[in-house]
């Protein structure tokens, strides 16, 4: 098909090209004629044929070749006819509308621990980078926080773009090296206001942390939940870190800290999911963070109706018409300047 594009240019198609298979039989069609012709030459015995050699040949003789040889040629445009060859385009329409998804990250100083490796924030930019590699015809962003909270990546459906933004977060995007603060109401809300910008028909907000929250105080998280409720907003929240893990963030080059796990806030981030219609999960490990981001990809697929249109002009016609005008030319010379008489 690619070479019939070449030839016709593109939009170029057949819609039942099984009938080219029929072209395997035109050289044994001209084989048979030939034999055919060979059998049935006269044969008159004449006593000499020494006034004839000199005599010049009629172009007509090579001709009759040539005349045999629109036969067929012409049943191979009418072969190509039946394989009902088109020139169009077909245009998908893709609806932008359905899941507007925001990954709500905490990038606070105890997303350094090393209990998931190479640490928690390292661990967490990798599994998004995994999910959004899982989405088709979503608007994702990503909203970053600790103390404050801004937008890393607004709503976009360029995954590259957004997994090239996933892999740039860093602490100093915060000024959140080993500080302890955590604005997970005003992250949401950051990430309500991405979610209410586009015209999804559904929307969810997938937030991370592994602290409590202890900043933001213009915006509590239960308030920011309330106003997700209202939005049509459905949050699931994940609880990242092992308690029982004892991790050393780097110190300042004279001195380390020694930390047991972190303080995690679990009832709030199940009222914060139960609010909404999301639900709560906790990730102990790298793997159980995977199997979390799985399970919320496959629970948020959304069916999408991508109606083609085709838009494709018939050429069945012209080429059955040259095929036909070839064989009444055939007909018409061979039974004319062309004809053989015995």
């Amino acid at each position: 098909m690619n070479a019939l594009q070449t030839i016709f240019g593109e939009g170029f198609r057949l819609l039942n090209p099984e009938w080219l298979l029929l072209w395997l039989l035109l050289p044994v069609l001209w084989l048979i004629a030939r034999r055919k012709e060979r059998a049935s030459r006269a044969a008159l015995r004449f006593s000499t044929v020494q006034p004839a050699q000199g005599a010049p040949r009629s172009w007509t003789v090579p001709g009759r070749h040539v005349v045999k040889l629109l036969r067929l040629i012409a049943l191979a445009f009418l072969i190509f006819a039946l394989a009902r060859p088109q020139q169009g385009q077909s245009n998908k329409r893709v609806r932008a509308e359905g899941i507007a998804i925001a990954l709500v990250v905490d990038c606070s100083g105890s997303m350094e621990h090393q209990d998931f490796k190479p640490n928690r924030l390292e661990a967490a930019k990798r599994v998004l980078e995994e999910f959004v590699d899982g989405r088709e015809n979503d608007q994702i962003c990503v909203v970053i926080y600790g103390n404050s909270s801004f937008v890393a990546c607004p709503m976009t459906m360029d995954y590259d773009v957004l997994k090239d933004f996933v892999r740039r977060i860093n602490f100093q995007m915060l000024g959140e090296q080993f500080t302890g603060k955590t604005a997970i109401g005003l992250g949401l809300a950051h990430a309500l206001n991405q979610l209410q910008q586009t015209g999804a028909e559904s929307k969810v907000a997938i937030l991370l942390t592994d602290g409590k929250n202890n900043a933001g105080e213009e915006m509590p998280p239960l308030k920011a939940a309330d106003l997700a409720k209202t939005l049509g907003v459905k949050v699931y929240t994940i609880g990242m870190g092992d308690p029982n893990a004892r991790v050393q963030p780097q110190g300042f080059g004279f001195f380390q800290m020694t930390m047991q796990g972190s303080e995690l806030d679990e009832e709030l981030l199940a009222e914060i999911a139960q609010k909404t219609g999301g639900r709560y999960f906790r990730a102990t490990n790298g793997e159980k963070l995977e199997e979390i981001y799985a399970a919320i990809n496959k629970m948020e697929k959304k069916e999408f109706e991508l109606p083609t249109f085709d838009s494709y002009d018939e050429k069945m016609g012209f080429w059955a018409a040259l095929g036909l005008a070839l064989l009444m030319l055939e007909l018409l010379l061979g039974y004319t300047r062309f004809l053989k008489l015995p």
